[in-house]
């Protein structure tokens, strides 16, 4: 035996930690050690919620146009994160649902090549 398991309230403590973890582990029967990093809270960022809402409704370009007026309208860092969401976002959707909403992968393109011109520029 170490020592450590020799001194009673360890032993308790180490039965109780296997325990919660017998019981957090839906009863799953490798009670081994699993360490969780709790996910990092990320507030939307300024006008997310909005620009969300104008491609929830498929308006892309007004999304992109309302985007481009907050140019000066936020700080820098913030404008580029913004602007990485929303092209991020609209990439993510597919030619035909980019059409429905007057837009394309090609504009897309084009805007990010802009913001990252931007980005080059600070």
């Amino acid at each position: 035996m170490q020592n450590d398991e020799k001194d009673w309230i360890v032993r308790q403590v180490k039965s109780f930690a296997q325990g919660l973890g017998y019981l957090l582990g839906h009863g799953k029967s490798n009670p081994g050690s699993e360490i969780v990093f709790p996910k990092e809270y990320s507030a939307p960022l300024p006008h997310q919620k909005d620009l969300q809402k104008l491609i929830d409704q498929r308006q892309y370009q007004q999304s992109v146009t309302e985007f481009k007026g907050l140019r000066y309208a936020m700080e820098e860092e913030l404008y580029l994160k913004l602007g990485n969401w929303l092209y991020s976002n609209l990439s993510r959707l597919d030619e035909d649902q980019l059409q429905a909403g007057h837009f394309s992968k090609a504009q897309i393109d084009a805007e990010v090549e802009e913001l990252s011109q931007i980005s080059l520029d600070l």
